[in-house]
């Protein structure tokens, strides 16, 4: 008897929970949707489509035709004639401490958004320590130190690293020897506060209750216009100990100069300042990713700032980089023809 309760009151408490939000499909199915995402190191572009019902699964938003007009600082700087899927031009190439702004008219619809480029990050100093490990990968250890400006700040790390790889010539693949460019990007681990801040796992809390920062965005809220440092860590896998620049295929080969072997590699850190826009947006897409597939949570609707459609037009600067090169083996670019990588796509330029 006791047991038929205790399930009895479970079944009342899950259909408790239960919330019915209305939405009208058909509504939501025809908005203008403006992407764009612009930096002093691009040229400007952004994409024009249509959305589509949430009813169907695996259809990506199909292209517009519309009109566009660009301000820069209230000035009108280019007239687009009517194009399809989207604007781009290559003369324009937005600067630092400039706002603008996109009149669109599509689909018998007049959307407006805009944006400002902020100034480049600050940074004062950078330090690395290396270490290697007992199971022969590289940690890296970072501190760096960047000067915030007066007011609301937003900023995001990036670290990318290019790796330039050996094949030796092998028996039925034309006795060529084959060089790849490989290019990812390193995950950065850190229990640095500011970028536990932006979800709500903030401070030494038993249990983090946000989603992780992948993005590795974060706000000024606890060193508004003062210096700051970073402390993050990246690391990086070797494959054989007899040859930690890659190559052997494994530390059973007895013969490691035989595998593949990393001839180059170069670290670039990207410290970017972000605007309010990309910053929310970036916030809140990690956010829809972590829980919209979870039936008891809140639904998170990714960020916009396109008035009567949808989308985003947000500024970021990424003039503040510093790199990193290591050469294992003397080699000339002009001698040898680097392929693209066949698991990522990136392309050696």
């Amino acid at each position: 008897m006791q047991r038929i309760i205790f399930f009895s009151l479970m079944l009342v408490t899950l259909l408790s929970c239960n919330k019915t939000i209305n939405f009208d499909d058909q509504e939501l199915a025809h908005f203008v949707v403006v992407n764009s995402m612009i930096g002093t190191d691009k040229n400007f572009s952004a994409s024009l489509t249509q959305s589509t019902s949430i009813l169907t699964d695996g259809q990506t938003n199909p292209p517009l035709e519309g009109t566009m007009d660009l301000y820069e600082d209230g000035t009108l700087i280019r007239q687009f004639p009517s194009q399809r899927g989207g604007f781009s031009a290559l003369d324009i190439q937005p600067k630092a401490g400039k706002n603008y702004r996109m009149v669109i008219s599509a689909n018998g619809q007049q959307v407006e958004t805009e944006t400002t480029i902020p100034t480049r990050t600050d940074v004062v100093s950078i330090d690395t320590i290396s270490t290697k490990t007992q199971f022969n990968s590289k940690i890296i250890n970072y501190k760096l130190k960047i000067k915030d400006t007066v007011g609301e700040d937003f900023y995001r790390l990036v670290i990318f690293q290019d790796a330039l790889v050996k094949f030796p010539a092998e028996k039925g693949n034309n006795d060529t020897t084959r060089y790849f460019l490989y290019k990812i990007q390193n995950q950065i681990l850190s229990d640095d506060p500011v970028f536990k801040s932006v979800y709500n796992n903030f401070g030494d809390e038993i249990i983090d209750y946000g989603p992780g920062n992948d993005y590795s965005i974060f706000p000024d809220t606890y060193f508004q216009g003062k210096e700051y440092t970073l402390q993050f860590k990246t690391y990086f896998y070797y494959s054989n100990p007899a040859n930690p620049n890659l190559g052997g295929g494994g530390s059973g080969n007895s013969n490691p100069a035989s595998g593949p072997q990393k001839i180059f590699d170069r670290t670039t850190i990207h410290i970017q300042h972000l605007s309010k826009d990309l910053y929310a947006y970036l916030k809140y897409l990690k956010l829809y990713q972590n829980y919209h597939s979870n039936p008891f949570s809140e639904p998170v609707a990714v960020y916009s700032n396109v008035k009567n459609g949808a989308g985003i037009f947000a500024g970021f600067n990424d003039e503040a980089k510093f790199i990193y090169e290591d050469t294992y083996i003397p080699y000339s670019i002009d001698t040898i023809k680097v392929e693209k990588d066949p698991s990522s796509g990136y392309q050696y330029n």
